[in-house]
């Protein structure tokens, strides 16, 4: 019996950590969405040898694309280390 309630409880501590990760989640969207909603103007975009405009809101979301992007792939490289530290 007590082995069971060890197992509920590692799942439901399992499942609160989703359901706050996918909360943090859609907020982190909605503060996005009303930033870029409100940036919708042409700005002037230079990266190393181009150039060009584009819209606020565009540029944001390649940037926080970029950035996820880069997040995930520093944090596999790190669990990846880990492991191997581990073995």
């Amino acid at each position: 019996m007590n082995e069971e309630y060890d197992e509920y409880l590692d799942r439901s501590s399992s499942s609160n950590k989703r359901i706050a990760i996918l909360v943090l989640a859609i907020a982190i969207v909605a503060v996005a969405a009303a930033f870029i909603t409100q940036n919708t103007e042409n700005v002037s975009v230079d990266f190393l040898f181009l150039s060009g405009q584009a819209p606020l809101y565009v540029v944001i979301i390649i940037s926080m694309a970029l950035g996820s992007l880069l997040t995930m792939v520093l944090g596999g490289l790190r669990r990846r280390r880990n492991r191997r530290a581990a073995m």
